[in-house]
Formats: structure tokens, C-alpha cells, sequence
């Protein structure tokens, strides 16, 4: 099982990318731990309710999360923020790629393997892919575990 509590991208000045939608096609998400949880906004703390400790995502086949923006957009770098619970989840291998259209060919931004995550919880993760050979910009972003 693979998961994480918000995923963030960000443009070359350093300003978040508003991302309308995350999706997690053929994944298997626990209730309540579905990719839209990526997006809320809402980091939880391991002291906080069992109650509120849903607003992460979880999927139990370590699928692919794609993000669709607004409008075409040059991600520069990225974050995201481990759950605050069972470390063996955090993601340690994943490419990064961009899509302008669906049904266009992705485009590799980042491979990152073997990636020693941090054992703290609810710790923001950071990535810097810009500058980089490819300057393009991109409708869709799609994490591949």
C-alpha cells in the first residue's frame, strides 16, 4: 500500500499550481482515502482525532495519482507530505510526467528511485524539476509509483 496526505506543485517564482483535480484511475482506495484527499488542503498531526485522520491518500494497488490544472502550466518543483501514520507507505520510487492533452504522449519531468523518505510523520517531502531540459508546460501531471 502506498499513500500520502497532500501533494503540492509549484511554478518557477515559487507559487502554488492550483490543481482542479486528482484522479487515481484503476487504484483500490480505502474509504474515505480517495486521491481528491491530495488536493483538500488539510495536513492532519498524530495527536490529532482518529475522526479527522481520513484526509489522506491511501491505495492498496501503489497506483498512479494524475493531476489536472486549469491551463497548460510549467511546473518548476513539488512536494508532498507523509501520512501521519505507518511510514512503510511513504512512496520511495515514482516518475514525474506531463501530458498537454489527453490521449498525447507523457513526457518524463523526474525519476526519483530509492528515495530515503524522512521517518518523521506529517513531513513535507520537497523536489525541485526546473530548471531542466525540458521547459515545457503541461495540463496534466502524473505520478507513476
Amino acid at each position: 500500500m502506498v499513500g500520502m496526505q497532500e501533494f503540492r506543485f509549484f511554478d518557477s517564482a515559487g507559487m502554488p499550481i492550483i490543481v482542479e483535480t486528482a484522479t487515481n484511475p484503476g487504484g483500490r482506495n480505502p474509504e474515505f482515502h480517495t486521491p481528491d484527499k491530495l488536493i483538500d488542503g488539510i495536513v492532519i498531526y498524530g495527536s490529532e482525532s482518529n475522526a479527522s485522520k481520513t484526509s489522506k491518500w491511501l491505495d492498496e494497488k501503489k497506483g498512479n495519482v494524475t493531476f489536472k490544472f486549469a491551463s497548460l502550466v510549467r511546473v518548476a518543483s513539488y512536494e508532498w507530505v507523509t501520512c501521519e501514520d505507518l511510514p512503510d507507505r511513504d512512496p520511495v520510487s515514482w516518475e514525474i510526467e506531463g501530458q498537454v492533452m489527453i490521449g498525447d504522449a507523457w513526457t518524463l519531468l523526474q525519476r526519483v528511485s530509492n528515495y530515503p523518505t524522512t521517518s518523521s510523520r506529517s513531513a513535507t517531502v520537497e523536489f525541485k524539476i526546473w530548471p531542466s531540459d525540458d521547459p515545457g508546460k503541461y495540463t496534466y501531471v502524473c505520478i507513476f509509483m
